[in-house]
């Protein structure tokens, strides 16, 4: 289970007690404290929904499994900002037309880019976060 879900379930179980004890003493701070522990449950369900929406799209730094449906090539990149030259992939930057491209596109999309007038397509395979960067950073 995870953080966001277990705080959740743990709040909805607070909701519950409280609600019970609405229902024996009522109280002006007990329901402020439903209210808010409301406010507080969507706002977690709401975090969640945005995290798992966005965990599946290509950012900075993510390590991209591509592959250039033209003519059937598959290439692992790493998106950055500027070349940095240590990292062990192909590094291609935000700015190219490659990184344009794909920068916040969802794994499993198929996009369309322009090189030298040339049309390619590319299919996002997968990706991954560079953790030994994230650490570091």
């Amino acid at each position: 289970m995870n953080k966001y879900k277990q705080k959740i379930a743990e709040l909805e179980e607070r909701l519950n007690i409280l609600r019970d004890k609405k229902r024996k003493i009522y109280s002006k701070y007990e329901s402020m404290e439903i209210e808010n522990t409301i406010r507080e449950i969507n706002f977690l369900k709401t975090l969640e929904e945005d995290i798992i929406e966005q965990k599946d799209l290509v950012n900075i730094g993510d390590i991209v499994n591509i592959k250039i449906l033209n003519d059937n090539f598959e290439e692992t990149i790493k998106l950055v900002m500027d070349i940095e030259g240590d990292s062990n992939y192909l590094e291609v930057e935000i700015s190219s037309p490659l990184g344009s491209a794909i920068i916040n596109q969802k794994v499993g999309n198929i996009i369309t880019y322009t090189v030298n007038n040339e049309v390619l397509e590319v299919l996002i395979i997968s990706k991954e976060i560079d953790i030994k960067k994230k650490i570091l950073n």
